[in-house]
């Protein structure tokens, strides 16, 4: 009895079809099902149909554990919630946030009760619920791992195709980054000091095309009587003491996290039309965000340069070699920015090409995927030319006999060669393997499993373009687009506009 009991409560996606049920008087062999539905007529009719977790506040806790604290209390506080069904597009459209986060081990150890009945979760998902919770009133939110049922191939297939209009459909992006660590609740505090300023300052809005030498002029100061030049380093000059060694470490703690690895989050981040980085209990804006960031690369470290050359620094310098190699938020943010331009129709969007060519090759491959396929599937909602890509054969499938790195990577490179991208042939990589053992067919094609690499013609072309470039002369050039006094360096700032 008690195994029957246990199984009647078993959570089942079957009770959650995607698709409402049909009016009353509509035949059953009318009514909507996974086995006989057909995705692509429901999207020609532009119908899309997607579950929204409406996550409850915590129940109060009985009396014997109130003297608990809070982060503990938390875990002791069962997750609950209720799924409900929503159609994107259609007027007065529930209003919805989007979680991005990462999945971690699949190991489904978290729980939380949908309408009564226990769903497992990841427990790094469950750690982040736990944070998000609200203490009122229910917070709808759209997660994958739960909004959609992943034992379901087709329905997986088919609602991660239409994952650009989930996010861009979403009041907000929650970026939740994990639970403090490292100082993270120290460094973030000083994050958020610097964003009052940042918003105040109006930097946000300095990174356009037409407004971003503005910026440059202000930190190197080229006008010291000019009152913005003056606001902004003075209120340089009374944060840099609070970027100490353990700030920093914390910094670049904080950019090292699993998320900024992950390729799937370049587009949730890209197409939600507000975002908001979580760690811990913590949240800032990401516009402000990489404000506060960019102002940290191009400021702070040459005045801490300055102040310790009296008595040098080595591990500061340490510290700031490896921050400045760090690269980690400028694919994201090039990607919202270059979005933000093609909604506006100051840009004609990115073609597939080009974003994997930045996202897998110019970006040394940093962005990783548990399934290979998503390397790709990841940013085909960025695409300018996705519907095109889709008529040519490329379009998602998690069927295990589709999803396989030679699969999905033969069908991208087919689709991108019959779009006229023929420099996708300069990627192909000679086989890795022993060319001694009989292998299959398959195995002696060119290896498109391993990482994508940049191919040996970007050398060639480097040296030709600039045959006596050295690394003095580079740090000596001036851009004449941008004016006098300004050197090369300082166009690294010209990454983070579209």
């Amino acid at each position: 009895m008690g195994n029957i009991l246990s199984t009647s409560r078993q959570f089942s996606y079957a009770d959650y079809p995607l698709y409402p049920p049909e009016p009353p008087g509509i035949s059953a062999s009318r009514r909507f099902s996974y086995a006989d539905d057909d995705f692509s007529s429901t999207e020609s009719q532009g119908q899309v149909y997607i579950r929204i977790l409406q996550l409850q506040p915590p129940e109060p806790l009985p009396w014997c554990l109130k003297w608990l604290p809070v982060f503990l209390r938390n875990h002791f506080i069962p997750l609950r919630g209720s799924l409900d069904i929503i159609r994107l597009g259609q007027k007065n459209q529930p209003q919805y946030n989007a979680l991005s986060y990462t999945w971690g081990p699949p190991v489904f150890s978290g729980r939380i009760m949908i309408d009564g009945r226990k769903l497992a979760i990841t427990s790094s998902l469950a750690e982040a619920l736990r944070h998000l919770r609200p203490e009122k009133a229910l917070l709808p939110i759209w997660i994958d791992q739960i909004c959609i049922n992943q034992m379901n191939d087709d329905e997986k297939s088919r609602q991660v195709e239409v994952m650009d209009k989930i996010y861009r459909s979403a009041e907000e992006g929650l970026v939740w980054l994990g639970p403090p660590a490292d100082g993270s609740d120290h460094l973030m505090e000083i994050l958020l000091r610097m964003g009052a300023f940042a918003l105040g300052f109006g930097l946000p809005d300095y990174y356009t095309r037409t407004r971003i030498s503005e910026l440059i002029r202000i930190c190197a100061k080229d006008d010291p009587k000019d009152p913005a030049t003056i606001k902004y380093h003075t209120f340089c000059e009374e944060v840099m003491p609070l970027f100490t060694n353990e700030v920093y470490k914390s910094l670049i703690a904080l950019q090292k996290r699993a998320w900024f690895q992950r390729s799937w989050v370049l587009q949730e981040y890209a197409l939600t039309k507000e975002v908001t980085f979580i760690c811990g209990g913590k949240r800032i804006r990401a516009e402000i965000l990489m404000s506060v960031l960019s102002m940290i690369g191009n400021t702070i470290p040459d005045r801490l340069i300055l102040a310790s050359s009296q008595a040098p620094d080595r591990k500061l310098a340490i510290l700031l070699e490896e921050m400045n190699g760090l690269n980690t938020m400028a694919p994201f943010t090039t990607s919202r920015q270059r979005r933000k331009a093609t909604d506006d129709r100051r840009y004609d969007g990115d073609s597939l090409y080009h974003i994997l060519l930045r996202a897998h090759v110019k970006n040394d491959n940093s962005l990783q995927a548990t399934d290979a396929c998503d390397k790709v599937y990841a940013l085909l909602g960025l695409a300018c030319d996705k519907e095109e890509l889709k008529r040519r054969g490329l379009r998602t499938n998690y069927a295990p006999a589709e999803k396989t790195p030679e699969v999905v990577f033969t069908k991208t490179a087919r689709a991108l060669i019959q779009s006229q991208r023929v420099d996708t042939l300069l990627f192909a990589q000679h086989y890795k393997g022993d060319t001694n053992q009989h292998l299959t067919a398959v195995q002696k094609t060119p290896n498109r499993t391993q990482n994508l690499q940049r191919p040996f013609t970007w050398l060639q072309n480097f040296i030709f373009a600039n045959p006596k470039k050295t690394k003095d002369k580079r740090q000596e050039r001036r851009d004449p687009k941008l004016g006098p006094g300004l050197a090369a360096k300082d166009t690294a700032l010209l990454r983070l506009v579209a």
